[in-house]
Order: structure tokens, then C-alpha cells, then sequence
């Protein structure tokens, strides 16, 4: 569960702001993956992020994007060829 607290974001840009809640918050969530937890748990949530953000390229189908998107997302978590 996410509980929602003010932030103290003063003079930080929003990829400061991001890093830091990824590494407050990471604690709280309870996975057995070692991958997921820790440094590497942020970076992993962070590239996933950059990831997701990406928005849909010029004259690109609504399923070729969601196909780069997800292709790039698995890819990022290191999942890709375990589900093909």
C-alpha cells in the first residue's frame, strides 16, 4: 500500500524528486527478487519509468506503440526472452 506524504521538493528538478521516493519507498515493497530491492531495485524503476514516459512516435500505430513499449519495458526488466 502507498501512503501518501508531502514532499519537501524545494529548488529539486523532478528526476531528484523521483530518485529520492524510489529509494525511500523501496523498502516497503516485499518482493524475494534481489533485483528489486536496494540500488539496483531504483534503477530498474527508473529506467522502467524513462521507459513508460515514452510518447507515441509520428505516424506509429497504437499497436506498434504499445509493442515498443512493452518490448522496451521487458527488455529494461530483463524479462523479454522468458516470455518468448
Amino acid at each position: 500500500m502507498f501512503v501518501s506524504c508531502p514532499l519537501k521538493a524545494t529548488g529539486e528538478d523532478a528526476q531528484t524528486i523521483e530518485n529520492r521516493l524510489f529509494q525511500e519507498n523501496i523498502a516497503a515493497v516485499k518482493v524475494t527478487n534481489d533485483r528489486l530491492k536496494g540500488k539496483e531495485g531504483t534503477k530498474l524503476a527508473e529506467g522502467l519509468l524513462r521507459t513508460l514516459r515514452q510518447e507515441q512516435k509520428l505516424n506509429e500505430t497504437k499497436k506498434d506503440y504499445s509493442e515498443r513499449i512493452i518490448g522496451q519495458a521487458l527488455q529494461t526488466i530483463d524479462l523479454k526472452e522468458e516470455l518468448e
